[in-house]
Parts: structure tokens; sequence; C-alpha cells
């Protein structure tokens, strides 16, 4: 159906001339679930599909693509805002094996307006109606508002997840027992807390772990 947004992972030629091609967009819906957007790499357009009727429209939304070496492609991944813009962000392979930071951009639907916010991330999170990105050289974590203000939770450590319940938001760290629990809506910095490695959140969640 999305004939003009690639998906998958090839790889031609052996030895030095071995090549690796990935294409993985972001697929998101639409906060009235009529709708899904698709956005693919840096030289292909954004897709809006009408769930209603299946009818998909395609937009060009500019992005920095990379250099092309022995590697190629892209990552992506979106999350929808409540009033539904999106947050796109993810990597174009061709530089390096581990990709090319795309930058995470906002982007309106109804117009395919975009606003860069943060030209240096490709990590991030939606909870609670906020977004969480990683801070400066992917260390600790902040709230980047639609407004391009940032507000640093934390300073120091490797963000693995982040769970809003209410008020607060509670921050698991890669290799660290240690947790946090952070008042987004004051924007206070994290203080170390002692939770389960997933929260449970929501009706039907699935036990991991």
């Amino acid at each position: 159906m999305l004939e003009r947004i690639a998906v998958g992972r090839t790889a031609t030629g052996v030895g030095a001339d071995h090549r690796v091609t990935v294409r993985s967009p972001a697929l998101v819906l639409a906060p009235s679930g009529l709708r899904a957007f698709a956005f693919g790499g840096a030289d292909e357009p954004a897709a809006s599909i009408d769930l209603r009727t299946l009818a998909v429209r395609y937009q060009v939304v500019r992005s920095t693509a990379a250099a092309q070496k022995r590697v190629e492609g892209s990552v992506r991944t979106a999350a929808t805002l409540p009033d539904g813009r999106i947050v796109v962000g993810g990597f174009d392979y061709g530089g390096s094996v581990g990709g090319e930071k795309a930058g995470l951009w906002l982007v309106d639907p109804n117009d395919w307006s975009r606003r860069l916010l943060d030209r240096e991330g490709n990590w991030f999170r939606m909870a609670g109606g906020f977004v969480f990105a990683r801070g400066e050289g992917g260390v600790g974590l902040r709230i980047l508002h639609p407004t391009s203000s940032r507000a640093d939770l934390v300073r120091t450590g490797s963000v693995a997840n982040v769970t809003a319940v209410g008020p607060r938001a509670f921050v698991t760290f890669f290799g660290a027992r240690d947790k946090g629990s952070c008042d987004r809506t004051r924007q206070r910095p994290c203080r170390p807390t002692h939770l389960p490695a997933r929260p449970l959140i929501g009706a039907g969640q699935p036990i991991v772990g």
C-alpha cells in the first residue's frame, strides 16, 4: 500500500564489496484513531493513511540525508502528542555503522510544517503528553517542549525508559539498579527511588522480565 516508502533489510556483495541497506520507517496513529502516518528515510516522503478508506497521501518532509557508504538506509521512530502533532526521530546509515542522527523534529500533519526540537537527538520517549529526550552528549534526561524550551531533569546516566503516572515521571537507567522519580509538571530534577524495572501502568499491560 505504501509504495513510496521502503521497508526491510537487503545485503549485496561479499568481502570489501559487502553492502547492507536498512529501511525501518516509523508508523504512528493519530489521536482520533482515524488516520495513521508513516515516516521513511531522508529521501522518502511522509504518508498519511485514511484508515476508513485506506487512501494514502504523500507529502515531502525534508530532513538531512547522510552520505552513503557501506551501510545505507534509515531508521525512524514517531509518536503523537495529544494535540495531534508528531515527534519524529531516528538516524540515517551512511557515515558509519552506528548511523548519523537525524535529529528530533515536531511535525504538524495539518500543513506538514516541521520544527527542530533537538539536532543532536535521536532517542525520545513520549509520556503523559511530554517529550523526554536524552541530554547533551546522550547523557541524562531532559523535557523538550513544543515551544523549543527545555528543562534538564537528570544530568548523568544512560536513560532506558520513562513512564508517566499522574504528575510524576519514573525513569529507569541502563546498567544501574537505581531509578528516579521526577515531578514533570514542575520540571524538578529526579531523585533516587526504589521501583520495579518495568512499572505496570494501564489495564492489559504485559508483564515483562
